[in-house]
């Protein structure tokens, strides 16, 4: 364990998994590594380990350290150790939606829907609108940046730069902006699973796009839902709720497929329909709807929909 070229982390892991509890004295004072990594793994080992539940701070700290790998891993070592008591912290850490979504179905409760002070349903919905405005950011800008820069930003592979960038471009000129986001999106980003998503989404954070965009948004829109793309599938979902931002209505036939698990195998697409659902226009086949919802093989969207029945009673 004390020979620099060994990998401490996965050592730490690996021990703690196979639960070698004689390895405690070994792992113990690594918790005050000078490797985040090493640091988060052996406090979350210690815990699963049976020593005493300390320095959950130093991990709650980790997720929102400058480097992205270093807050990912602080999440895992939440995870590790069944930290539920981070959940509220995770829920704002600046990283990918998907290691957000991890940690709440590791650490929730099965069954639950409630869990101190957080709504499994509230947590469920704003993981899946994904504001940037929810999330503690690590990053700013020193001085107003081009809306070139901004864009560029969506490409890259730190959610906090890309959230932050999100975040200013929804404020800034939608004509001006959208021939630049266009051709940024021919060129690459139609490609590129990262700045998809972060297209997607900014597609759908504001309603004053000029009109000859909107049927062009509608289409990308349209295809990101229908995409079988593995890499792009966090997409998918985050169109479903830029189209009904954007005042694109879903019909029924839509929203049966949307809702279907057979045709639509990925649950958060689902369940965004859901959100999508409640404050449609077909009040007379809501019923119908959440009936079938209420028994998806997800517990998340059966949840859902139960809790949206329950309402309507």
């Amino acid at each position: 364990m004390s020979r620099s070229d060994q990998n401490q982390r996965v050592l730490i892991q690996s021990l703690a998994g196979l639960n070698v509890t004689s390895a405690l004295g070994v792992i113990e004072p690594l918790r005050d590594s000078e490797s985040a990594g090493v640091r988060g793994a052996a406090i979350s080992a210690c815990i699963k380990l049976g020593a005493p539940c300390l320095h959950l701070d130093v991990l709650k700290e980790h997720f929102l350290l400058p480097n992205q790998m270093d807050r990912q891993s602080g999440i895992q070592d939440a995870i590790d150790c069944c930290a539920k008591e981070l959940l509220p912290s995770i829920l704002q850490a600046p990283v990918s939606p998907v290691f957000r979504m991890r940690a709440l179905r590791a650490l929730w409760p099965e069954g639950d829907l409630g869990l101190g002070e957080l709504s499994l349903l509230s947590v469920l919905d704003s993981l899946l609108n994904d504001f940037p405005g929810d999330l503690e950011l690590v990053h700013q800008y020193d001085q107003p940046p081009t809306n070139e820069f901004l864009i560029q930003e969506l490409f890259g592979t730190d959610f906090s730069r890309c959230y932050l960038a999100l975040k200013t471009l929804s404020d800034r000129s939608a004509v001006e902006i959208w021939p630049l986001l266009y051709q940024r999106w021919i060129e690459e980003a139609h490609n590129d699973y990262g700045a998809h998503y972060f297209f997607v989404r900014l597609f759908g954070n504001r309603c004053d796009w000029p009109k000859d965009a909107l049927s062009v948004i509608e289409q990308i829109l349209d295809e990101a839902i229908a995409s079988q793309r593995p890499q792009f599938m966090k997409s998918k979902s985050a169109a479903v709720l830029s189209l009904y931002r954007l005042g694109i209505v879903f019909d029924q036939c839509r929203l049966a497929e949307l809702l279907s698990s057979s045709s639509m195998p990925f649950w958060e697409s689902r369940y965004a329909a859901l959100m999508v659902l409640s404050d449609s226009m077909f009040d007379s086949d809501r019923g119908a709807f959440l009936e079938s919802s209420g028994l998806d093989p997800n517990p998340f969207v059966a949840a859902r929909a139960q809790a949206m029945m329950r309402d309507v009673i």
